[in-house]
Parts: structure tokens; sequence; C-alpha cells
């Protein structure tokens, strides 16, 4: 066993991380891979930190190699060879070798009242609230025991108050067991400011940004009908998809369903698939602004990044998207055609008057007041006051 285990005198906190499983880090994982980065490196925690991905601890070291590569390539590779990852033995009275343990799942959560006390972080109940927008085997993994996962839970963390009100509102949880831990961005500013200095002056034809996987929740439909209503647009913009392919129809099956695949061969509205954070830094600055039609959010990242970067958002009015985006952006029903027009009417009309570079300050300057360390410390301060604290009053 690693000396700095044996002779700590700490309680245990065991960091779910599964998510760090994945070979390309987007959303979720990418959440994961920042708060479990300052986990791992903080050396003032009031815990001694584990790290476990689906019921077994894994060594700190496969955990290390995955934060610095950015890829569960190697956690999956010890998963086939089983080395590197071993049981979690905790005793009856949620004892881990004689000291006190607690659970903190950055996601799925394996286990029911393991440890002494168990904490979660929930992002969102799309899959109950929107189900028409999720297949129905995700459904199922998410329903599947998901009472007793509730109910074994006694520390509730949501990424933002639209999660924590479908939290309160669906199981009953009270309120004071819920923490709203907002998000930060880790879009790479070095990567979009030598971006921006090869633009520099250059004219560079003006196209408008669409970031989120292809799939029905994130309503990339709405702007095929919108540009089949509008097909100007495409002659002004070049309409760039950025994610990757989910579950539903086939990107080329929009474009199919409303005579737009001619646009798809000329190139005037491309998708490019996965891109790493490089390349969205990359793509943001360069936008006109970036279209986020998404039905149902529990966050919003591409909104934040967009916002960290100074371009305009153009997005629904739903869920939790108004947290973050605030008065900065310009906002549109995400079941309506005639709404997005509006909302680019207003977008257009700012950008004629010069009052865009005002929304664009405004919205840098919201962009700064949501950070991965203020998550993390409200994270740690929560699991300190409700678990540490009150063993000793």
């Amino acid at each position: 066993m690693n000396n700095e285990f044996r002779n700590s005198t700490k309680p245990i906190l065991m960091l779910g991380v599964a998510p760090l499983w994945e070979l390309e880090y987007t959303g979720i994982s990418n959440v994961v891979f920042e708060l479990t980065k300052r986990f791992f490196f903080d050396q003032s925690l009031d815990f001694e930190v584990r790290f476990s991905v689906f019921d077994k601890v894994v060594d700190k070291n496969i955990i290390k190699d995955c934060l610095d590569n950015r890829s569960g390539a190697n956690l999956q590779a010890s998963f086939q060879k089983n080395e590197g990852i071993s049981e979690i033995e905790v005793d009856e009275y949620g004892r881990i070798e004689g000291r006190l343990s607690y659970g903190l799942f950055l996601h799925t959560k394996p286990h029911r009242r393991v440890f002494h006390k168990d904490s979660h972080l929930y992002y969102d109940f799309s899959f109950l609230l929107t189900q028409e927008c999720h297949t129905q085997d995700t459904i199922n993994f998410h329903l599947n025991g998901l009472t007793e996962q509730i109910s074994s839970t006694d520390l509730f963390f949501c990424i933002s108050e639209s999660t924590a009100s479908d939290l309160r509102w669906l199981f009953n949880v009270p309120k004071e067991k819920t923490v709203v831990a907002l998000l930060g961005n880790n879009v790479n500013t070095d990567i979009a400011s030598k971006a921006r200095e090869l633009i520099g002056d250059r004219e560079i034809e003006p196209y408008l940004l669409i970031l989120g996987t292809i799939e029905p929740r994130k309503n990339i439909a709405l702007i095929f009908e919108w540009l089949k209503k509008n097909p100007n647009l495409l002659k002004k913009y070049r309409f760039v998809f950025a994610g990757r392919q989910g579950w539903g129809p086939a990107f080329a099956d929009y474009a199919e369903k409303t005579g737009l695949s001619s646009e798809i061969d000329s190139g005037r509205i491309v998708h490019l698939g996965y891109v790493d954070e490089s390349l969205k830094a990359t793509l943001i600055v360069g936008a006109q602004a970036i279209f986020y039609p998404s039905i149902f959010e529990g966050f919003g990242l591409p909104v934040l990044e967009a916002m960290e970067l100074g371009v305009p958002v153009i997005a629904s009015c739903s869920t939790s998207i108004p947290e973050v985006l605030g008065d900065t952006g310009y906002y549109f029903d995400p079941y309506s055609v005639e709404s997005l027009d509006v909302a680019f009417s207003k977008f257009l009309f700012d950008q004629c008057t010069g009052q865009l570079e005002i929304q664009r300050k405004k919205a840098s300057q919201r962009a700064a007041e949501f950070s991965y360390d203020r998550t993390y410390t409200v994270i740690c301060d929560s699991l300190k006051k409700e678990f540490l604290d009150s063993q000793t009053n």
C-alpha cells in the first residue's frame, strides 16, 4: 500500500470519476476532468482522496494518466488487464482501514449506502422531463435504481438552480440538502488569443457556429427548418456544426428532410464532427455568433465558453441557459422558427448599431463570475460543513 495512504489520519473521500473512462472528453467528462484535477492536486483538503471508477478503486497513477492525456485509454486498458484496480473494502460502520469514509460521485453512483455518508453531483433530469429526446435504453439506464440512489444520498450537488429545482420537485428532496455548484469552463484562451492574432484584420468568410452533439435534445432540427425558411442566409454565412454524431437521425438526414442536402455538398453547411478543445476555441473566436438551440440543459457549457471569448450567443430560453447567459445574449423559443427569426434580427440590429460590442463586454464580464475553482470550493466547503463539522457538533 502507498505510504501516503498508510500514514494518513484523515477521513477518506472516495471520488467516483467514471466519466474519465471516455476516450475523448466532452460535456460531463470535461466537468469530471476539471474537478478531478483539483481533487488530485489539492494537498490542503480535509479528506484523503481516493478514486473509483464504477465499483473499483483505481490507482492514482492511472488517474494521473487520464489527467495528463485527457483520455481514458490507459484506464480502459487497466480494467482489461485487471491491473491497478482493486475492490472497495468498507466495514459495516462505513470505515476504510479504521477511518470514516465518504462518497462523492461525480456522475454514476454504483453503491447504495456503502460509505458513512454519500454525496452525488447531478447534471440534469432531462431523461425524465423530456423523454422524447432520449433513447429508451438511456432512460432505463438512468432510472435503474434511481429511487434508491436518491434515498441513500445525504448531500446533493447540482450544476444549476434549474437542476436543483427539478430535483426538489421530482423527488421531494429538502432544500437544505441541495447545494448549487455552478460550473466553470475550460475553453483554451491561449489558443483563442493566437487564433485572434492570426485572423487580425484579415477578412474571413462569415460563419455561424452551432456547438453540440448531433442528437434530438440539441435541437439542430430547428436550425435546419429556419434555413429552409430563410435560404438567403446561406448566401451570406456558412453554417458550421461542431459535435460528434450521437443518437437519432444522422446529420445528413436533417439536411435531406429540409431539402438542404445540396448545401452540404457545396460547403455552405459543414459538419465537422467531434472537435478537440483547441479547435473548438479557434472556431468560436472566428464565428460571427454561436447558436445554442437546445431543448433542455443542465447548464450549457458552450454558452459560457462563447461568453468567455466575447462571442455573441443566440440561444434558446430553456431550462438553465438563462442562469448562464443572463441578459447578455439573444433568446428564442426552442420550438419556434419565428422566435429564432426575431432573436437573429435583434442580433443583426445590434451588430449594425454598435450595441453588439457592449453585449460582448457584458458577456465577458459575466463569464468571469464562473470558474471551476469556485465550483470546487463550493463542493469542498459543503462536504466539510455537512460531513466533518457535523461529526464534531
